[in-house]
């Protein structure tokens, strides 16, 4: 800016504009009120009827928003209320595998803790000396990599039972080991 000297006249403001929308036509520009809007204090994101602004308890379904304690958290989410107890059985068809032909193994995860389980899953690890061929779950979706099975169960309701089960043949005789997890996140 040469030969102007108009920096005195430079007036700062934390004002970002004007709603002119709303100003009637030949009428002064007046500063609006405006408010912070949260749109996701409207959201019911655990579907139990409560929205989330309003829900003491927003990542679990609870619509009866019970909080026994008084300490503004609905009791399904205080850690004390859930007890997780996840059982874990399995079984192999024949009992002792035969080298060509198909075992059926079948692995059961029982929900006995104090609620819903939320995202179990099960992990099954095979031996190199066998074919894997069916892989079925009655709940959630299973993958397979290499002679590693990852199965995904999803929430298991109090006292139910999911059911994986996988078919394989045995390549050689001798002692079979399978290792099994199931895992809360």
């Amino acid at each position: 800016m040469h030969g102007q000297d108009d920096w005195a006249n430079l007036r700062l403001g934390n004002q970002t504009g004007y709603d002119l929308l709303s100003t009637p036509a030949g009428a002064p520009l007046q500063e609006l009120s405006h408010e912070v809007f949260d749109d996701r204090a409207l959201v019911d994101t655990d579907g139990d009827g409560v929205v989330n602004g309003s829900d003491n308890c927003p990542s679990l379904s609870n619509p009866a928003q019970t909080d026994t304690d008084g300490d503004g958290f609905g009791d399904d989410c205080d850690p004390s209320a859930f007890i997780s107890d996840l059982e874990l059985s399995g079984t192999s068809a024949p009992a002792q595998p035969i080298a060509g032909a198909a075992t059926t193994y079948t692995f059961s995860v029982h929900n006995a803790g104090s609620g819903v389980n939320h995202h179990a899953s099960l992990t099954v690890d095979l031996p190199a000396n066998v074919n894997i061929g069916a892989i079925t779950a009655s709940s959630g979706t299973c993958v397979r990599k290499g002679m590693f099975i990852s199965c995904k169960l999803g929430d298991l309701a109090l006292g139910a039972t999911v059911t994986v089960s996988v078919v394989a043949t045995h390549t050689a005789s001798g002692t079979v080991t399978v290792s099994v997890n199931v895992v809360v996140a």
